[in-house]
């Protein structure tokens, strides 16, 4: 019985050892994750429509991408951007808010077929796309 007792207790010891290295590794973690918060923060004061993962709050959430077609989707996220776009930049928010899924050569493809099958709502400008200037009304609204 001595010989079982000593195995669980050493057992207990190197459990707790390797709990306490593992609160050690989360409190490190948190650290670093609170700092590059605290950047991201500061980051949004200077460029408000940056997404940074899925996990910080996106400030396309409220558009509801996920219901609406790909063209008007982009078409949504330029109006609230203000600024011209590239279909990289329109994917990569388009995945944050999980319209479409990354890593995948034809989700870019489809954003861009998407602008260029809209020459009435798209311009593009040189790598970037922007909304038609009919569509951006002095509320920007649009029609």
């Amino acid at each position: 019985m001595d010989r079982a007792l000593e195995k669980m207790a050493l057992r207990l010891r190197t459990l707790r050892s390797e709990l306490v290295q593992m609160d050690k590794r989360r409190a490190t973690i948190l650290e670093e994750i609170d700092r590059i918060q605290s950047v991201a923060i500061v980051l949004r004061e200077f460029d408000p429509f940056t997404v940074l993962d899925e996990e910080s709050p996106s400030p396309y959430a409220n558009l509801e991408l996920k219901t609406k077609t790909l063209a008007k989707a982009c078409e949504a996220i330029l109006r609230a951007k203000g600024e011209p776009a590239s279909s990289r930049e329109l994917l990569d928010i388009l995945v944050v808010e999980r319209k479409l899924a990354h890593g995948k050569n034809s989700s870019l493809i489809s954003v861009i077929n998407a602008l260029k099958k809209h020459p009435d709502k798209f311009v593009k400008q040189g790598k970037t796309w922007t909304l038609k200037p009919a569509l951006v009304s002095s509320n920007g609204e649009g029609e």
